[in-house]
């Protein structure tokens, strides 16, 4: 059976990184070539990492702004930061470690709630455009790049999603085909015979690039009902 993963726990894994797009209605059918896919940002999975860290901003923010805008309005306050380098440097220190453990995942899990995704196999390749509220990329990697097809399955509040992966060695170009309440087991192998590819374990998801390419190297697979 494969691996069912909490929502909370896709979101904290970079090589979880496909499950921040699901599919549009309607679902593709993934029957034919050429596929063209229009994806949605998972807001369940950004909203609850904003859940998360919004209220340790806001809890620091206020007092942090209430400090600084104190300490800029007091010649004092100034010249005793320029007297004592040593806690000036640590002052900055800490506001930059609350940054980077806050404020940044912040505005990530903000600016995913926007993110749209189209995806397109034709012509042996995979084409990928991502547009957010920043602007848009675009990449493509040959099909035959891809290790395989994983059959994964996400828990969160709402339920289980089913979701068909196309699993690369580079976790940045894994590619979710299809996020479904329920995906069959012909859906499945209608997606393997349709792009040639084989099974892989939902595991892999999970792995480093070196021991994705290992495994793959080696023809530890899976076999179906494994």
């Amino acid at each position: 059976m494969p691996n069912v993963t909490p929502d909370w726990l896709c979101g904290g894994l970079a090589a979880m990184a496909h499950s921040a797009f699901v599919s549009e209605t309607p679902v593709p059918a993934l029957e034919s070539l050429p596929i063209r896919l229009q994806q949605s940002a998972s807001r369940g999975s950004a909203l609850s990492r904003l859940l998360l860290v919004l209220p340790a901003v806001l809890a620091l923010s206020v007092p942090l702004g209430a400090i600084a805008i104190n300490a800029a309005g007091d010649p004092a306050s100034l010249a005793l930061l320029a007297e004592r380098p040593l806690a000036t440097a640590q002052i900055a220190t800490g506001l930059l470690l609350w940054v980077g453990l806050f404020v940044l995942p912040a505005q990530r899990a903000l600016s995913r709630l926007w993110n749209r995704r189209t995806v397109e196999i034709a012509d042996g390749m995979v084409q990928v455009e991502d547009r957010t509220v920043f602007g848009s990329s675009r990449w493509s990697m040959p099909i035959d790049a891809y290790l395989g097809l994983a059959h994964h399955i996400r828990a969160s509040l709402s339920g289980l999603t089913h979701e068909i992966v196309l699993v690369h060695a580079d976790s940045a170009r894994t590619v979710t085909l299809l996020s479904a309440d329920k995906v069959t087991q012909s859906t499945f192998d209608g997606a393997k015979l349709l792009l040639g590819l084989p099974e892989v374990p939902p595991r892999m998801l999970y792995q480093s690039e070196q021991s994705r390419r290992s495994a793959h190297n080696s023809g530890v697979l899976v076999t179906a009902g494994a």
